[in-house]
């Protein structure tokens, strides 16, 4: 199951998404018409929103750089990749387009936090030599960063709010991670006993929304057109 956007409480989380980010960003912004030329063929069309067949490109190479390169000497590795991608990418869009008829969106002051939030975990200069070293302008990652912060914001609304957190969860949750709950980053303050039912239930619900995701991105599957371009995707396949 793919694992939705989480909110942005820790370091460890707020470094994925920075890469999680920088590798959209890199694959574009978007097509408008296919065009004669390949590249700038749209692959992928969901409503008003595309992917032409170069931002694939880009996102396949960049998914891939995370592997051993001897990996890919197998082709059936590099199929799964793209699968991968794709799928990803679909999801995107079909979020995209979720949020529109919500009349969802994220504001400059969101955003601006967002990356204030990323930026406290990296030396001075290392978050644009990050950037530099995947190719990724800083204004398209920024506008990158407000699409994860938008798909974020639906999922919150869509599937985080709607979950109910009963005493018996509570309680389950305790009893199998009590060692874990009872610890303190101050060796000789515990956790007081609310603040230690507030880290069950935010779990709880990340979790319960996880395990929702897979059933919830596959009903608005079916509610929007997806059109991918056979022709270009055969090409891609085979290439």
């Amino acid at each position: 199951m793919t694992r939705p956007l989480l909110t942005i409480p820790a370091p460890e989380f707020r470094h994925w998404l920075c890469m999680v980010v920088i590798v959209a960003a890199a694959a574009g912004a978007g097509c408008s018409d296919a065009t004669p030329v390949q590249e700038t063929a749209c692959l992928l069309r969901v409503g008003e929103d595309v992917v032409t067949v170069l931002e694939f490109e880009k996102a396949v190479e960049l998914a891939k750089a995370a592997y051993p390169h001897r990996m890919f000497q197998e082709p059936r590795a590099q199929r799964a990749i793209q699968f991968r991608v794709l799928r990803e990418m679909t999801e995107e869009l079909i979020l995209r387009q979720r949020a529109r008829e919500l009349g969802l969106s994220v504001s400059d002051a969101e955003l601006n936090e967002a990356e204030r939030q990323i930026r406290v975990d990296y030396p001075e200069g290392v978050f644009e030599e990050t950037l530099l070293e995947n190719a990724v302008s800083y204004s398209t990652w920024k506008e990158k960063l407000r699409a994860r912060l938008l798909a974020q914001k639906l999922i919150d609304q869509e599937l985080s709010s709607q979950i109910r957190i009963s005493a018996q969860d509570v309680a389950a949750y305790y009893k199998a991670h009590r060692e874990e709950l009872d610890e303190s980053d101050d060796p000789g303050l515990q956790p007081s006993p609310k603040a230690i039912d507030e880290r069950i239930v935010k779990d709880l619900r990340r979790i319960k929304a996880e395990e929702a995701y897979g059933d919830w991105i596959d009903s608005l599957r079916q509610k929007y057109l997806i059109d991918l371009n056979i022709s270009q995707w055969r090409r891609i396949a085979e290439s």
